[in-house]
């Protein structure tokens, strides 16, 4: 996971720079296996209770596992919305703020 979080720096640059729909890709990109190394690094700990307390209930297990899932299915959306607009690509991100703060009170 630190070596997918250490090479985005790269795709903001490239993003930066050019701007287009292969570049927005290329980003959205990295951050989909961002969000699926944050996924399966929790899965890792909370998979028979290795790494964390057995006493967290199951509605912060939930909450645990729902950002880095809205955060997935949400780049994977914006991936599509590319190929229509890349302007609208880069705002359809902003809908993890909300479904953040959605999964957070559940």
């Amino acid at each position: 996971m630190l070596m997918v979080v250490a090479f985005v720096p790269f795709p903001s640059s490239v993003l930066s720079d050019y701007g287009n729909r292969t570049a927005t890709i290329f980003y959205a990109l990295t951050m989909l296996a961002v969000g699926i190394m944050f996924l399966a690094i929790w899965q890792h700990a909370s998979g028979g209770n290795r790494l964390i307390d057995a006493q967290l209930d199951a509605k912060q297990r939930r909450q645990e596992m729902a950002i880095p899932i809205s955060t997935i299915l949400i780049f994977r959306f914006s991936i599509g919305l590319a190929y229509i607009n890349e302007d609208l690509e880069r705002l359809s991100w902003l809908l993890i703020l909300p479904v953040s703060r959605y999964a957070n009170q559940r």
